[in-house]
C-alpha cells in the first residue's frame, strides 16, 4: 500500500490554505475527492475481488486520466516553488503509486486505515508495556516493603 494518494491531498490542502484564491489546488481535492467517492461507493457493495477491481478501473480510470492531464496541463503553467507548484510536482512524480491500487481488490488509495490500526495496536502496546511496568514496579515495592518489614518488626521487639 501506498499513502501517495494521502500525502498528494495533503500537498494539495496545505497549498488551497497557503493560497485561498488559487483555484488550482482546489481543483485538484475535488478530483481527488471524486476518487475516494468511488472508492467509498464500491465499498460498500458485495463483490467479487474480480468485479470490484473492474468496476473500480471502470469508475476510477477516466476520473485519473483527466486528473493526469490537468496536472500535466497545470505544471507547465504554474510556477513550480510554489505550494501549488510543488504539490503538483509531487503528484506527477509519484503518479506510478497513485495507480498501484487499481490492480488489486485488496488495496486502498491509501494506506490510512492500515496505519490507524498499527497506531492502535502500538497505543495499546504502550499502554500495556507501561501496566507491566507498573505492576513489575509496584511488585517490587511490596517485596520490599515485606523484605523490611520484618526487620522492622522484629527489631523493634528486641528493643522492648
Amino acid at each position: 500500500m501506498s499513502d501517495a494518494l494521502l500525502i498528494c491531498a495533503g500537498t494539495f490542502f496545505d497549498a488551497a490554505k497557503v493560497n485561498k484564491k488559487d483555484s488550482r489546488a482546489h481543483k485538484a481535492l475535488l478530483y481527488i475527492r471524486r476518487i475516494y467517492e468511488i472508492e467509498s461507493s464500491l465499498s460498500g457493495k458485495e463483490l467479487s475481488d474480480d468485479e470490484f477491481v473492474r468496476q473500480r478501473k471502470g469508475a476510477a480510470v477516466p476520473i485519473l486520466n483527466e486528473f493526469h492531464a490537468w496536472l500535466m496541463k497545470t505544471n507547465r503553467e504554474i510556477l513550480p516553488k510554489s505550494s501549488t507548484g510543488k504539490a503538483v510536482s509531487y503528484a506527477l512524480n509519484e503518479w506510478s503509486k497513485l495507480l498501484r491500487y487499481l490492480d488489486e481488490a485488496f488495496l486502498a488509495p491509501d494506506n490510512n486505515a492500515a496505519r490507524m490500526r498499527s497506531v492502535h495496536f502500538s497505543s495499546v502496546a504502550r499502554i500495556a508495556c507501561f501496566q507491566t511496568l507498573r505492576g513489575a514496579f509496584m511488585r517490587a515495592l511490596r517485596c520490599t516493603a515485606l523484605w523490611k518489614a520484618p526487620r522492622r518488626t522484629i527489631s523493634s521487639r528486641m528493643r522492648t
